[in-house]
C-alpha cells in the first residue's frame, strides 16, 4: 500500500508474468475475494523501490540531481513542506530558495514542477529545462 497526495495505491507483482503495477483503490470494482494467501516476495523491499520516487510512477531509470530555483517567498512553502526525503537546500538568501532533489525523473515530478508556475526554474538538468519550457509552451497555445 502506498499514500499519494491523499489518494491511496496498492502496488505489486501481476501474475501470470511478474509485471510491477500500481492501481488506486478508489478505481478498484467488482472486487472477488480469493482463497490464495498473500506471499510476500522476500527479493523484493517495496519502500526502497519507491526511495527516488516522487509520486507513484515508478521506473526502473537510475536517479539524478535535480536543482530548482525558486522565489523568495515559494521558498519558504517548499522548506516548510519538502518535495522529497532527499531535498538539500543549496542556497536560501534574498534573491533565491535553491534547493537539489537526488529523485528518479517522472510524471509526478514534471506535474509538480508545472504547478509552481513562475515561481520556480529548473536549473540541472539542462534536459528537464527544456522539458518545462515545452509544457509550458504547450500550456500557452491553449490561450491563442
Amino acid at each position: 500500500m502506498k499514500e499519494y497526495r491523499n489518494r491511496w495505491y496498492v502496488a505489486g507483482l501481476k501474475q501470470p508474468d511478474d509485471d510491477f503495477r500500481i492501481y488506486g483503490i478508489d478505481r478498484i470494482h467488482d472486487l472477488v475475494v480469493s482463497d490464495r494467501v498473500f506471499e510476500h516476495n522476500a527479493g523484493t523491499d517495496p519502500l526502497e523501490l519507491f526511495r527516488n520516487t516522487i509520486g507513484i510512477n515508478y521506473n526502473t531509470d537510475k536517479p539524478q540531481r535535480i536543482v530548482l530555483s525558486f522565489t523568495r517567498l515559494q521558498g519558504k512553502y517548499v522548506k516548510a513542506l519538502p518535495l522529497h526525503h532527499s531535498q538539500e537546500t543549496l542556497a536560501d538568501d534574498r534573491k533565491e530558495f535553491r534547493i537539489s532533489l537526488f529523485v528518479t525523473p517522472n510524471y509526478e515530478l514534471t506535474q509538480r514542477i508545472l504547478f509552481f508556475g513562475p515561481a520556480v526554474k529548473v536549473l540541472e538538468p539542462d534536459w528537464l529545462a527544456v522539458e518545462i519550457q515545452e509544457k509550458l509552451r504547450e500550456t500557452l497555445v491553449q490561450y491563442d
